[in-house]
């Protein structure tokens, strides 16, 4: 259980950086947010924990 919640928590860290990254470079905020949600991988967590269990 311990490496699935470092798996969330690399991944939550890197969607937070990337947002920051945005923001430093003078996006507007929401320009930010569709870019963060369209860029980001769309992972059905519990599917894939149930199938590697």
């Amino acid at each position: 259980m311990f490496h699935i919640a470092g798996l969330f928590r690399i991944f939550n860290r890197g969607k937070k950086a990337f947002r920051k990254a945005l923001r430093r470079e003078g996006l507007p905020d929401d320009v930010v947010e569709v870019l963060v949600e369209e860029l980001s991988p769309d992972v059905d967590w519990k599917e894939l924990l149930r199938r590697n269990m």
